[in-house]
């Protein structure tokens, strides 16, 4: 009996899928949202919330931990059972957990909240590549990955500004509501995307790697984010659980099996595109924080004026994701990065030395030229994800959005470590400064600092040295950003187009 060919056996492409993006897009865009609009609130949770320690890191850090750990089970299931299948499964669970965190009283009933969103966006996001990956052509995939970064940026554009109106107009739990609205919307059509079946797989799941990963990347950052507040002894133990699992995981990783196949992940053409995207969203996080707690703490701004302060940086960000696709096709990759790192680290240098009157043209340069990079990142992924057939575009989009989870996640966390050094040792430079001699390990706690210490000097002289330390602090932190910028262009440079060879 002759096999009757699908739209899928001849490569030419799903016939509805332009018209399907959209519907492959909203979920995208609920879960950038999701995470872009928080950036504003976390002032208003933390004075909410005084007796949680560190919950401003925990709900950035949370989502992405647990988004990234799962997110390899998640493109497991896919290419088993079916795409559509499994991205119900995430819309739910993306909704539940948005719903629990805005009726949250509680810190941990926040966390949890926040846990539960970030297993249904472990779903959405590889599933979301991985449907462009198998619906559209080769010869359109870039230019479709641009269309989906839009979704990216669209919730980036409007998730700082949105955030910052709704707790202006009502509270931070809103925040959290917002998001739900692109997932419920996407729910509702998801019976127009074709079911793209899962594939017939004859080996078992690699268990044991899946395990071993996200065990280690959950020590990983666990370390990053608390070492400061834990014990030489502990930290060594951490570390060593670390290593182990890393060489648990190393030796399963040859089998045909395994989650991340080291053939794949060892070519130049797929670690050095992942390596960057890794540190564009660790910067993202960071850049992101520093401005947040810089125009809210250092410049006494609202809520809503901090989200219009940020909007140039989203606005940019999104112009250029929309274009981003054609901008590939006509530089490549590998010049394109190359051009917007060097922009940026010329961004970065002119804002390390913040002015408290605000930004000038210097600063604001800095600003957009961190957003033209931002909108380029998708085509980051695109090239990892060519390395993957069809048959397996879960798990090469879940390997995808699991460095992406991570690098937002290690952002927030070197943000946290930067901030309990960098801004202490400024503060104790300051004059009439009473500081104690163990330095806080969260920014709430220097804050408490502050409060502090104005009881026993003035208001004004107080709340100075404040937004001068941050805006040093963070001054400096922009520097090592240029820095790293530079470091990134050597990496580009050595990159080496794909070859299926």
């Amino acid at each position: 009996m002759t096999k009757i060919e699908t739209w899928e056996d001849t490569g030419q492409g799903y016939p509805l899928r332009w018209w399907v993006l959209p519907i492959v897009c909203l979920p995208t865009l609920a879960v950038l949202l999701n995470g872009n609009i928080v950036f504003i609130a976390l002032p208003a949770i933390g004075d909410t919330f005084r007796d949680f320690p560190n919950l401003g890191e925990w709900v950035l850090t949370s989502f992405s931990l647990v988004a990234a750990a799962l997110s390899l089970p998640a493109g497991e299931l896919g290419d088993r059972i079916g795409l559509r299948k499994v991205f119900s499964w995430g819309l739910w669970l993306f909704i539940l957990g948005s719903g629990i965190c805005f009726f949250a009283f509680k810190g941990w009933i926040l966390i949890l909240g926040r846990v539960i969103c970030a297993c249904g966006a472990a779903i959405l996001a590889p599933v979301a590549l991985a449907c462009l990956r198998r619906i559209f052509p080769p010869e359109e995939q870039a230019i479709a990955f641009g269309y989906w970064s839009a979704s990216v940026t669209i919730g980036t554009v409007i998730g700082p500004f949105l955030g910052g109106f709704l707790e202006h107009i009502a509270s931070w739990h809103w925040v959290f509501f917002a998001p739900v609205v692109p997932a419920a919307i996407g729910l509702l059509g998801l019976l127009l995307l074709p079911l793209l079946p899962g594939k017939q797989i004859s080996t078992k799941p690699d268990y044991m790697g899946i395990t071993t990963i996200g065990f280690a990347i959950f020590f990983l950052l666990f370390f990053l984010m608390e070492s400061p507040n834990l014990s030489p002894s502990l930290n060594i133990l951490i570390i060593c659980l670390f290593l182990l699992t890393v060489v648990m995981w190393r030796q399963s990783a040859n089998k045909p099996s395994a989650i991340i196949p080291l053939n794949i992940i060892t070519r130049n053409s797929w670690y050095v595109p992942s390596v960057l995207q890794l540190f564009i969203r660790a910067l993202f996080v960071f850049v992101m924080t520093c401005l947040t707690v810089y125009f809210q703490q250092g410049r006494n701004l609202s809520a809503l004026q901090t989200s219009i302060h940020i909007l140039p940086l989203s606005i940019v960000s999104g112009v250029v994701s929309l274009v981003s696709g054609y901008l590939e096709k006509s530089f490549g990759v590998k010049y394109l990065m190359m051009a917007t790192l060097t922009l940026t680290a010329l961004g970065f240098w002119s804002l390390r030395d913040i002015p408290l009157s605000g930004f000038d043209g210097g600063e604001w340069f800095g600003i957009v030229a961190f957003g033209i990079l931002y909108g380029n990142t998708a085509q980051l992924s695109h090239q990892a994800l060519v390395h993957f057939p069809k048959s397996q575009a879960m798990r090469g989009s879940a390997i995808n959005t699991l460095i992406i989870n991570l690098g937002l996640a290690l952002g927030a966390a070197i943000y946290s470590i930067f901030v309990s050094i960098a801004l202490p040792l400024n503060l104790k430079q300051q004059s009439n400064w009473q500081f104690p001699v163990e330095i806080p390990s969260s920014f709430q706690a220097i804050l408490n600092q502050v409060d502090q210490n104005l009881h026993t000097s003035s208001h004004s002289q107080s709340l100075q040295a404040l937004q001068e330390s941050l805006a040093h602090s963070f001054g400096f932190g922009f520097a090592l950003c240029a820095i790293f910028c530079l470091i990134a262009i050597a990496i580009t440079y050595s990159m080496r187009p794909f070859s299926s060879n």
